[in-house]
């Protein structure tokens, strides 16, 4: 197997199991650190593993240990920009080099970076989240509601610079993303096709911020009085945040 380019994602999630703690009572379920690699262009699944911690240090000895063994010619590795990954010093990346005594292309998902500022923007307007799909302020607790009941009003045009993509890129987009295009379009142009209104923005999550961004349009096109707030945040995402997916 020839590979030359390495992507890489983990997340920390529950496993089952059968142990004991500290206490001495038994655990059926652990947190863990779950990380899946595959290999592009050809975007092939080449492993997984659970690092012994879930410091860069042990992540990275874990994918030398994985790419030692299948080929001695890494030259790219792909991944999301958190600290952990892409730390000067004491990232999963610079680890990596440090082992294999050579630098790397980096290719860091930009749609990650993407979703920080409209997090910190909408949480300094509204407040910080109150779990996991909800959040403690006015708007929060509004884009929680099924807002494709809500009726259409006829709201004020936001200028932004989300262009109109062909048809076979627009076909070949997940929904909440195909929903972004198309309702930043309407909130460009001041028109939503009836169709668009009674869709799904999709469900809000914390890990989704896509959604997020869906629905506090969706809001702003039933809104009659929209605040400045939400206008201030309709405005950065159909001038920054969608068009830096698109």
């Amino acid at each position: 197997m020839t590979v030359k380019a390495l992507y890489f994602d983990g997340r920390r999630d529950w496993t089952s199991t059968k142990c004991r703690d500290f206490s001495g009572r038994m655990r059926l379920k652990i947190r863990e650190e779950h990380y899946v690699i595959i290999s592009e262009p050809d975007n092939q699944y080449v492993n997984h593993f659970t690092p012994k911690t879930a410091k860069a240090k042990d992540i990275a000895k874990q994918i030398v240990e994985m790419s030692e063994s299948i080929n001695s010619n890494l030259r790219v590795l792909g991944y999301d920009g958190t600290v952990c990954n892409v730390g000067r010093q004491g990232g999963v990346i610079r680890y990596i080099e440090t082992a294999l005594q050579r630098p790397l292309h980096w290719f860091i998902c930009q749609l990650h970076g993407n979703e920080l500022p409209l997090r910190h923007l909408f949480q300094a307007i509204d407040g910080k989240a109150s779990g996991p799909n909800a959040f403690e302020g006015d708007l929060g607790k509004a884009v929680t509601m099924p807002l494709s009941d809500l009726p259409v009003v006829q709201f004020k045009p936001v200028a932004g610079v989300v262009a109109q993509l062909p048809d076979d890129v627009v076909s070949d987009l997940s929904c909440d993303q195909k929903y972004l295009h198309d309702i930043c379009i309407a909130v460009q142009q001041g028109v939503v096709p009836s169709g668009l209104a009674n869709s799904s923005p999709g469900v809000l999550n914390h890990a989704r911020w896509l959604t997020l961004a869906n629905t506090v349009l969706r809001l702003y096109v039933s809104t009659v009085n929209p605040s400045h707030s939400l206008v201030r945040l309709v405005s950065f995402i159909v001038n920054h945040y969608a068009p830096s997916w698109f």
